[in-house]
């Protein structure tokens, strides 16, 4: 997708996907000569235009990609021993131990928010 066309796409304009490229939360590539958006980056789009409903700026936002660059590094000194042997049985195993990796994270990340939140979510 070009850049009108994420425009179109997310309703978020312009000024802010230059922003949020600025600062690496999304990465365009180009194919001769022209500038465009994947699937990834339309996802990564479509999440943070509801940081900005709250006055989240691009800026604020670049915790989550040093998390996710972390985080990746983490999961690959998990997976490339098995990545690195040469039987395709081992890729289908590493595919599977990323996608398990993943799920644990997500609910690991959600619970910890819940209890470093739990203060404020609790009735009085």
């Amino acid at each position: 997708m070009s850049v009108d066309e994420m425009t179109t796409a997310t309703g978020v304009d312009r000024e802010h996907i230059r922003e949020l490229e600025a600062f690496g939360l999304l990465t365009p590539r180009t194919l001769n000569g022209e500038t465009y958006y994947d699937g990834d980056d339309y996802v990564v789009l479509s999440i943070v235009k509801d940081f900005f409903k709250y006055g989240v700026e691009p800026r604020h936002l670049t915790m989550y990609r040093h998390f996710a660059e972390r985080e990746a590094s983490f999961f690959e000194s998990i997976i490339m021993p098995q990545l690195r042997q040469r039987n395709p049985d081992a890729r289908k195993t590493a595919v599977t131990s990323l996608g398990d990796l993943s799920r644990a994270s997500r609910k690991l990340k959600q619970a910890l928010l819940r209890n470093n939140l739990r203060q404020h979510l609790t009735s009085p």
